[in-house]
């Protein structure tokens, strides 16, 4: 007759007990492993297309930048050549107040100047931009517009009054790769007369 021993079978039964508790611990961690990869995942993802949203606003930006330079000269030769500023820009320069302040959200404002599609690499639309002269101003030194008053005597051509100045507001739009990255740059420029 064999003889049980009470202690060989509660090592028994709390072995299989042990299994099944094994099971569901490792059941738990493959969840929270999963839950893990996943979160790791999505961060992933949206760091990429924060990183591409990033690239796209530089790229308008950039485009901007070069529109505001080409048009920053324009504005230099239209006063160089005493170019008449009127509301149609017939010259390529608006008069003051003719051009609406959001004008690049106009589907049918066609005054600005749009660049050579081959300026600008890397862009779905080449840059445009207008050029407004805000005023011609005279820096007598000090009494006058003192914003423009850079150096009193040696800033800008002689009158009889002071210095006479013209001031150009120049405006551009640039897009990015994707024509919903867009930057718009706004620059005052002055010109000696």
């Amino acid at each position: 007759m064999v003889k049980l021993n009470r202690s060989h079978l509660s090592v028994g039964y709390s072995t299989q007990k042990q299994r099944g508790i094994a099971l569901l611990t490792t059941l738990i961690l493959v969840i929270l492993v999963g839950v893990v990869a996943v979160s790791g995942m999505r961060q992933t993802e949206m760091s990429e297309i924060l990183s591409g949203n990033s690239i796209q606003r530089s790229r308008a930006f950039q485009a901007a930048e070069g529109g505001l330079m080409v048009g920053e000269q324009s504005a230099s030769v239209a006063a160089q050549q005493r170019l008449l500023a009127s509301n149609a820009a017939e010259d390529g320069v608006f008069s003051r107040g003719a051009v609406d302040e959001f004008w690049w959200r106009q589907e049918t404002f066609s005054g600005s100047v749009k660049l050579d599609d081959n300026a600008f690499p890397g862009v779905v639309e080449s840059p445009e931009y207008v050029v407004e002269e805000i005023g011609g101003y005279v820096s007598d030194a000090g009494s006058g517009v003192v914003s423009l008053d850079k150096g009193g005597a040696s800033y800008g051509s002689q009158t009889k009054s002071g210095r006479e100045v013209i001031l150009y507001r120049v405006q551009t739009i640039g897009v990015g790769s994707t024509a919903n990255a867009k930057a718009v740059v706004e620059s005052l420029y002055v010109e000696n007369q």
